[in-house]
């Protein structure tokens, strides 16, 4: 019979990451025998001014969008896009801070401190990639908010759209769809 001293706890061994690819926007390595992408986390704001009855989406060339319908006649002459506001999230913030730098940096909307920002979800970008997606709606009265100006320039246009040009808008990506849906939902909009 074995003694228990004997016994050795069996260690699990974690495997190398072996690097496939790098570049400054992402990187890919071989992990457990699958490929995972690094990107970036991203804040994702979707901001509805209620009380102006509008909402604020980026106007921006998305080459991902435009090689995939390239084919198709209909997008042949599409060069931008409707997005939700994004940019990347600084870990050395919190969710908050994130929420207010981004809608500052990208629209000029200064929110006053009293506002409460609530990150509904911080979710995967895919099940294969490491970045993540910190989501934003945000209800903002004409109280909450002033206004400052920001410089338009190629990356960084933003339009207003009518809550009555909601059901026109074509969306391409998840997260703006998923925001969309979220406003409608909780805002009852038909």
């Amino acid at each position: 019979m074995e003694k228990f001293t004997k016994i050795k706890k069996s260690e699990t061994k974690r495997e190398e990451n072996e690097d496939l690819f790098n570049n400054d926007d992402m990187s890919i390595i071989k992990f457990d025998d699958k490929d995972i992408i690094i990107t970036k986390a991203q804040v994702v704001i979707l901001p509805y001014f209620k009380d102006d009855g509008f909402i604020l989406l980026k106007y921006e060339k998305c080459p991902a969008f435009k090689f995939k319908y390239k084919d198709k006649s209909e997008y042949n002459d599409i060069d931008y896009y409707l997005t939700s506001i994004k940019s990347e999230y600084n870990d050395d913030q919190t969710p908050t801070q994130n929420v207010r730098r981004v809608l500052h940096e990208k629209t000029g909307v200064v929110l006053n401190n009293l506002f409460p920002i609530e990150v509904d979800k911080v979710l995967f970008k895919d099940e294969n990639n490491v970045g993540q997606f910190h989501i934003c709606l945000l209800n903002i009265k004409y109280n909450d908010y002033k206004q400052s100006s920001v410089q338009a320039t190629e990356e960084n246009r933003v339009v207003k759209v009518d809550l009555g040009d909601i059901d026109s808008i074509k969306v391409f990506d998840l997260v703006t769809e998923y925001l969309l849906l979220k406003l409608r939902y909780e805002n009852d909009l038909k």
